[in-house]
């Protein structure tokens, strides 16, 4: 899947905000290369 699109799911619990834009988070994506993680024997 090179240059696929991918969807990240988040559940985000708040309380009352008041009117208006509100930052409520800060977001960090880290992609790993399958194909580079080498496996550990047991």
């Amino acid at each position: 899947m090179v240059d696929a699109p991918r969807v990240v799911l988040a559940n985000l619990y708040v309380g009352q905000l008041p009117e208006g834009q509100q930052a409520i988070a800060q977001l960090q994506i880290r992609c790993d290369d399958p194909a580079q993680i080498k496996q550990h024997p047991v």
